[in-house]
Protein backbone atom coordinates (compact mmCIF):
# COMPACT_ATOMS: atom_id res chain seq x y z
CA UNK A 1 0.00 0.00 0.00
CA UNK A 2 1.71 3.19 -1.21
CA UNK A 3 1.93 5.90 1.72
CA UNK A 4 1.63 9.52 2.01
CA UNK A 5 4.04 11.85 2.07
CA UNK A 6 5.03 14.83 4.18
CA UNK A 7 8.27 16.32 3.70
CA UNK A 8 10.21 12.94 3.10
CA UNK A 9 9.48 11.00 5.63
CA UNK A 10 6.83 7.63 4.28
CA UNK A 11 3.91 6.97 6.29
CA UNK A 12 4.27 3.11 6.52
CA UNK A 13 1.93 0.53 5.38
CA UNK A 14 -0.92 -0.40 8.07
CA UNK A 15 0.01 -4.41 7.61
CA UNK A 16 3.59 -3.86 7.43
CA UNK A 17 6.15 -5.89 8.73
CA UNK A 18 7.65 -5.38 12.41
CA UNK A 19 10.37 -3.42 11.05
CA UNK A 20 8.24 -0.99 9.20
CA UNK A 21 5.51 -1.08 12.15
CA UNK A 22 8.60 0.57 14.31
CA UNK A 23 8.96 3.02 11.32
CA UNK A 24 5.60 3.94 11.56
CA UNK A 25 5.70 4.24 15.48
CA UNK A 26 8.34 6.59 14.92
CA UNK A 27 5.97 9.06 12.23
CA UNK A 28 2.91 9.23 14.69
CA UNK A 29 5.36 10.21 17.62
CA UNK A 30 6.94 12.75 15.23
CA UNK A 31 3.89 13.95 14.02
CA UNK A 32 1.60 13.79 17.19
CA UNK A 33 3.95 15.03 19.77
CA UNK A 34 2.73 18.59 21.11
CA UNK A 35 6.14 20.01 19.98
CA UNK A 36 6.91 21.78 16.67
CA UNK A 37 9.39 20.03 14.82
CA UNK A 38 10.96 21.67 11.27
CA UNK A 39 14.14 20.65 9.39
CA UNK A 40 15.65 23.21 6.48
CA UNK A 41 18.40 22.90 3.77
CA UNK A 42 20.98 25.50 4.52
CA UNK A 43 19.49 28.32 2.72
CA UNK A 44 16.51 28.08 5.29
CA UNK A 45 13.89 26.50 3.01
CA UNK A 46 11.32 23.48 4.87
CA UNK A 47 12.17 20.25 3.91
CA UNK A 48 9.90 18.77 6.52
CA UNK A 49 7.48 19.50 9.02
CA UNK A 50 5.56 17.92 11.66
CA UNK A 51 1.53 17.83 11.34
CA UNK A 52 1.59 19.82 14.93
CA UNK A 53 3.95 22.30 13.64
CA UNK A 54 1.89 23.15 10.76
CA UNK A 55 -1.13 23.14 12.73
CA UNK A 56 0.17 25.49 15.38
CA UNK A 57 0.88 28.01 12.83
CA UNK A 58 -2.46 27.75 11.11
CA UNK A 59 -1.30 25.99 7.89
CA UNK A 60 -1.04 22.34 6.13
CA UNK A 61 2.08 20.57 6.07
CA UNK A 62 2.22 21.29 2.54
CA UNK A 63 1.67 25.10 2.15
CA UNK A 64 5.11 25.37 4.38
CA UNK A 65 6.75 22.46 2.70
CA UNK A 66 9.48 24.31 0.11
CA UNK A 67 8.95 27.89 1.72
CA UNK A 68 11.60 30.06 3.30
CA UNK A 69 11.06 29.54 7.14
CA UNK A 70 11.51 33.08 7.31
CA UNK A 71 8.05 33.65 6.15
CA UNK A 72 6.40 32.47 9.03
CA UNK A 73 8.60 34.74 11.34
CA UNK A 74 7.47 38.42 12.08
CA UNK A 75 8.46 40.73 10.11
CA UNK A 76 10.57 42.51 12.36
CA UNK A 77 12.43 39.43 13.69
CA UNK A 78 13.49 38.33 9.97
CA UNK A 79 16.40 40.28 9.79
CA UNK A 80 17.83 38.85 13.13
CA UNK A 81 16.32 35.21 12.51
CA UNK A 82 18.87 35.38 9.09
CA UNK A 83 21.84 36.07 11.15
CA UNK A 84 21.56 33.77 13.61
CA UNK A 85 20.10 30.82 11.24
CA UNK A 86 23.49 31.67 8.73
CA UNK A 87 25.65 32.07 11.81
CA UNK A 88 25.07 28.51 12.66
CA UNK A 89 24.99 27.21 9.30
CA UNK A 90 28.97 28.28 9.29
CA UNK A 91 29.72 26.73 12.55
CA UNK A 92 27.20 23.70 12.12
CA UNK A 93 26.46 24.06 16.30
CA UNK A 94 23.44 24.25 18.39
CA UNK A 95 21.87 27.31 18.87
CA UNK A 96 18.90 28.81 21.18
CA UNK A 97 16.75 31.64 20.28
CA UNK A 98 13.38 32.96 21.16
CA UNK A 99 11.22 35.17 18.37
CA UNK A 100 7.90 36.15 16.87
CA UNK A 101 6.10 34.01 14.45
CA UNK A 102 2.70 35.06 12.82
CA UNK A 103 0.41 32.62 12.25
CA UNK A 104 -1.58 32.11 9.26
CA UNK A 105 -4.27 34.54 10.30
CA UNK A 106 -2.07 37.18 11.71
CA UNK A 107 -2.09 35.91 15.17
CA UNK A 108 1.52 36.46 17.28
CA UNK A 109 2.83 33.39 18.53
CA UNK A 110 6.10 33.48 20.50
CA UNK A 111 8.39 30.29 20.31
CA UNK A 112 11.45 29.20 21.85
CA UNK A 113 13.40 26.98 19.54
CA UNK A 114 16.66 25.00 19.43
CA UNK A 115 18.52 24.13 16.43
CA UNK A 116 21.42 21.98 15.24
CA UNK A 117 23.16 21.82 11.82
CA UNK A 118 23.87 18.30 10.72
CA UNK A 119 25.20 16.54 7.79
CA UNK A 120 23.88 13.67 6.48
CA UNK A 121 25.32 10.68 5.16
CA UNK A 122 25.50 12.41 1.31
CA UNK A 123 27.22 15.59 3.28
CA UNK A 124 24.07 17.49 2.81
CA UNK A 125 23.65 20.15 5.45
CA UNK A 126 20.44 19.92 7.24
CA UNK A 127 19.15 22.22 10.39
CA UNK A 128 16.64 20.52 12.57
CA UNK A 129 14.73 22.72 15.12
CA UNK A 130 12.60 21.54 17.84
CA UNK A 131 10.31 24.38 18.48
CA UNK A 132 8.15 25.34 22.01
CA UNK A 133 5.01 27.47 22.45
CA UNK A 134 6.02 30.19 24.75
CA UNK A 135 3.54 32.89 24.10
CA UNK A 136 1.35 32.33 27.08
CA UNK A 137 4.90 33.09 29.38
CA UNK A 138 5.58 35.87 27.42
CA UNK A 139 1.85 37.40 28.29
CA UNK A 140 3.33 36.44 32.29
CA UNK A 141 5.93 38.18 31.65
CA UNK A 142 4.65 41.21 29.81
CA UNK A 143 1.68 41.55 32.64
CA UNK A 144 4.60 41.66 35.36
CA UNK A 145 6.88 44.15 33.39
CA UNK A 146 3.69 46.10 33.25
CA UNK A 147 2.87 45.35 37.23
CA UNK A 148 6.48 46.31 37.96
CA UNK A 149 6.46 49.69 36.18
CA UNK A 150 2.98 50.57 37.79
CA UNK A 151 4.37 50.10 41.21
CA UNK A 152 7.80 51.90 39.86
CA UNK A 153 5.48 54.61 38.83
CA UNK A 154 3.10 54.96 41.81
CA UNK A 155 5.99 55.00 44.12
CA UNK A 156 7.89 57.79 42.12
CA UNK A 157 4.65 59.48 42.61
CA UNK A 158 4.63 59.00 46.18
CA UNK A 159 8.36 59.77 46.51
CA UNK A 160 7.66 63.35 44.77
CA UNK A 161 4.51 63.82 47.18
CA UNK A 162 6.46 62.85 49.66
CA UNK A 163 9.43 65.68 48.80
CA UNK A 164 7.17 68.27 48.71
CA UNK A 165 5.47 67.51 51.72
CA UNK A 166 9.08 67.95 53.04
CA UNK A 167 10.09 71.06 51.69
CA UNK A 168 6.44 72.63 52.34
CA UNK A 169 6.88 71.37 56.42
CA UNK A 170 10.69 72.66 56.19
CA UNK A 171 9.71 76.17 54.97
CA UNK A 172 7.21 76.09 57.62
CA UNK A 173 9.82 75.09 60.22
CA UNK A 174 12.10 78.13 59.04
CA UNK A 175 10.27 80.80 58.28
CA UNK A 176 7.59 80.57 61.03
CA UNK A 177 8.66 78.23 64.20
CA UNK A 178 12.35 79.15 63.79
CA UNK A 179 11.95 82.68 63.33
CA UNK A 180 9.79 83.03 66.63
CA UNK A 181 11.51 81.04 68.83
CA UNK A 182 14.78 83.67 67.57
CA UNK A 183 12.65 86.59 68.23
CA UNK A 184 11.31 85.37 71.87
CA UNK A 185 15.44 84.41 72.79
CA UNK A 186 16.37 87.66 71.70
CA UNK A 187 13.99 89.32 73.57
CA UNK A 188 14.40 87.12 76.86
CA UNK A 189 17.73 88.44 76.01
CA UNK A 190 16.96 92.14 76.87
CA UNK A 191 15.14 91.23 80.44
CA UNK A 192 16.85 92.14 83.17
CA UNK A 193 14.96 91.59 86.59
CA UNK A 194 16.36 92.62 89.98
CA UNK A 195 16.07 89.31 91.25
CA UNK A 196 18.79 86.76 91.17
CA UNK A 197 16.26 84.07 91.04
CA UNK A 198 14.50 85.91 88.78
CA UNK A 199 17.16 85.98 86.27
CA UNK A 200 18.74 82.02 86.86
CA UNK A 201 14.49 81.11 85.63
CA UNK A 202 15.48 83.45 82.16
CA UNK A 203 19.05 81.84 81.66
CA UNK A 204 17.38 78.55 82.04
CA UNK A 205 14.63 79.21 79.54
CA UNK A 206 17.21 80.56 76.83
CA UNK A 207 19.40 77.40 77.39
CA UNK A 208 15.64 75.75 76.08
CA UNK A 209 14.96 78.03 73.70
CA UNK A 210 18.00 77.88 71.87
CA UNK A 211 18.27 73.88 72.59
CA UNK A 212 14.72 74.38 70.82
CA UNK A 213 16.01 76.42 67.91
CA UNK A 214 19.11 74.05 67.13
CA UNK A 215 16.59 71.21 66.87
CA UNK A 216 14.31 72.67 64.83
CA UNK A 217 17.29 74.03 62.38
CA UNK A 218 18.38 70.27 62.23
CA UNK A 219 14.98 68.91 61.65
CA UNK A 220 14.56 71.99 59.14
CA UNK A 221 17.62 70.26 57.05
CA UNK A 222 16.77 66.87 57.39
CA UNK A 223 13.38 67.56 55.98
CA UNK A 224 14.55 69.86 53.02
CA UNK A 225 17.88 71.42 53.04
CA UNK A 226 17.26 74.81 51.64
CA UNK A 227 21.12 74.73 50.40
CA UNK A 228 20.11 72.73 48.34
CA UNK A 229 17.38 74.18 46.56
CA UNK A 230 18.61 77.76 46.92
CA UNK A 231 22.73 77.03 46.07
CA UNK A 232 22.51 73.50 44.42
CA UNK A 233 23.41 69.88 45.41
CA UNK A 234 27.45 70.45 45.71
CA UNK A 235 27.06 73.15 48.04
CA UNK A 236 24.15 71.12 49.92
CA UNK A 237 26.63 68.16 50.16
CA UNK A 238 29.41 70.56 51.60
CA UNK A 239 26.95 72.03 54.10
CA UNK A 240 26.11 68.68 55.07
CA UNK A 241 29.51 67.21 55.47
CA UNK A 242 30.72 70.56 57.55
CA UNK A 243 27.75 70.25 60.10
CA UNK A 244 28.86 66.61 61.17
CA UNK A 245 31.19 68.16 63.80
CA UNK A 246 31.12 65.34 66.36
CA UNK A 247 33.18 61.50 66.02
CA UNK A 248 33.71 60.91 62.08
CA UNK A 249 35.46 63.67 60.57
CA UNK A 250 34.23 64.33 57.15
CA UNK A 251 35.55 65.65 53.74
CA UNK A 252 33.50 67.00 50.74
CA UNK A 253 35.37 67.59 46.98
CA UNK A 254 33.38 68.10 43.91
CA UNK A 255 34.12 68.39 40.44
CA UNK A 256 35.31 72.03 39.06
CA UNK A 257 32.46 72.26 36.43
CA UNK A 258 29.00 71.34 38.17
CA UNK A 259 26.08 72.40 35.60
CA UNK A 260 22.25 72.49 37.00
CA UNK A 261 20.99 69.22 37.75
CA UNK A 262 17.25 68.65 37.39
CA UNK A 263 16.02 68.72 41.19
CA UNK A 264 15.08 65.02 41.24
CA UNK A 265 18.28 64.05 40.62
CA UNK A 266 19.35 66.51 43.16
CA UNK A 267 16.80 65.30 46.06
CA UNK A 268 17.73 61.27 45.61
CA UNK A 269 21.87 62.66 45.82
CA UNK A 270 20.98 64.45 48.79
CA UNK A 271 18.98 61.99 50.48
CA UNK A 272 20.87 59.08 49.78
CA UNK A 273 23.99 60.88 50.69
CA UNK A 274 22.07 61.48 54.19
CA UNK A 275 21.36 58.69 55.04
CA UNK A 276 25.16 56.94 53.92
CA UNK A 277 26.40 59.76 56.16
CA UNK A 278 24.00 58.53 59.35
CA UNK A 279 24.98 55.37 58.68
CA UNK A 280 28.84 56.02 59.02
CA UNK A 281 28.68 58.37 62.02
CA UNK A 282 26.40 55.75 64.00
CA UNK A 283 27.60 52.32 62.82
CA UNK A 284 31.38 52.57 60.99
CA UNK A 285 32.88 53.46 64.12
CA UNK A 286 35.56 55.49 61.09
CA UNK A 287 37.71 58.25 61.94
CA UNK A 288 37.44 59.72 58.57
CA UNK A 289 35.39 59.77 55.56
CA UNK A 290 34.87 61.11 52.14
CA UNK A 291 32.41 62.38 50.08
CA UNK A 292 32.92 62.95 46.35
CA UNK A 293 30.55 64.35 43.28
CA UNK A 294 31.12 64.31 39.68
CA UNK A 295 28.98 65.84 37.48
CA UNK A 296 29.46 65.67 33.31
CA UNK A 297 26.51 66.29 30.69
CA UNK A 298 25.94 62.57 30.44
CA UNK A 299 25.91 61.36 34.12
CA UNK A 300 26.52 61.58 38.38
CA UNK A 301 28.61 59.79 40.15
CA UNK A 302 28.87 60.29 44.14
CA UNK A 303 31.78 58.14 46.07
CA UNK A 304 31.02 57.90 50.11
CA UNK A 305 33.91 55.96 51.40
CA UNK A 306 35.11 55.94 55.14
CA UNK A 307 37.61 53.82 57.66
CA UNK A 308 35.96 52.45 59.89
CA UNK A 309 35.38 48.84 60.61
CA UNK A 310 33.79 47.28 57.40
CA UNK A 311 31.68 44.99 56.94
CA UNK A 312 31.37 41.59 54.52
CA UNK A 313 29.66 43.01 51.31
CA UNK A 314 27.70 39.27 51.00
CA UNK A 315 25.81 40.51 54.31
CA UNK A 316 24.38 43.91 53.42
CA UNK A 317 22.33 44.47 56.39
CA UNK A 318 25.57 45.91 57.64
CA UNK A 319 25.72 48.93 56.20
CA UNK A 320 22.19 49.68 57.85
CA UNK A 321 21.34 46.86 60.41
CA UNK A 322 17.21 48.23 59.73
CA UNK A 323 17.35 47.48 55.82
CA UNK A 324 15.38 50.55 55.70
CA UNK A 325 18.55 52.48 54.99
CA UNK A 326 20.07 50.30 51.94
CA UNK A 327 16.79 48.97 50.75
CA UNK A 328 15.99 53.00 50.31
CA UNK A 329 18.86 53.70 48.39
CA UNK A 330 18.41 50.65 45.99
CA UNK A 331 15.04 51.83 45.60
CA UNK A 332 16.04 55.46 45.00
CA UNK A 333 18.60 54.31 42.29
CA UNK A 334 16.47 51.81 40.37
CA UNK A 335 14.23 54.91 40.10
CA UNK A 336 16.47 56.75 37.91
CA UNK A 337 18.07 53.43 36.56
CA UNK A 338 21.20 53.94 37.89
CA UNK A 339 24.09 51.63 39.62
CA UNK A 340 24.79 50.88 43.07
CA UNK A 341 28.19 49.49 43.75
CA UNK A 342 29.31 48.19 47.52
CA UNK A 343 32.60 47.76 48.10
CA UNK A 344 33.80 46.69 51.78
CA UNK A 345 36.34 44.87 53.56
CA UNK A 346 36.42 43.80 57.54
CA UNK A 347 38.40 46.06 59.70
CA UNK A 348 39.32 48.42 56.37
CA UNK A 349 36.65 50.42 55.22
CA UNK A 350 33.78 50.91 53.27
CA UNK A 351 33.62 52.61 49.28
CA UNK A 352 29.75 52.90 48.19
CA UNK A 353 29.57 54.49 44.39
CA UNK A 354 26.39 55.65 42.89
CA UNK A 355 25.74 56.52 39.66
CA UNK A 356 22.84 57.87 37.55
CA UNK A 357 22.19 58.63 34.04
CA UNK A 358 20.88 62.15 33.40
CA UNK A 359 19.44 61.55 30.43
CA UNK A 360 17.80 58.02 31.41
CA UNK A 361 16.76 59.95 34.60
CA UNK A 362 13.15 59.45 36.42
CA UNK A 363 11.10 60.89 38.95
CA UNK A 364 12.47 59.75 42.70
Amino acid sequence: MPGRIVGDLTEADPHATTGQGGDRRYRELYENMPVMYFEMDDQAVVIRVNDFGARQLGYAPEEILGQSVLDVFHEQDQATVQEQFQSLIRTEGVASWEFRKRKKGGEILWVRETARAIRGAEGRLVVMVVCQDITERKRIEEERREAEEMVRQLSSQLGEAQEKERRRIAVHLHEDVGQNLALVHMRLAKLAPADEDRRREVREIQKLLHSAIVDTRTLTFELASPVLYELGLSEALRDLCERETEGTRFQFDASDASPDLPERIAVSFYRIASELIFNIRKHAEAGHAWVSLEVTDEHVSMVVKDDGKGFDPRTRREVSPSGIGLFSIEQRVGFHEGELDIQSTPGVGTRITVSIPIEKSGTP
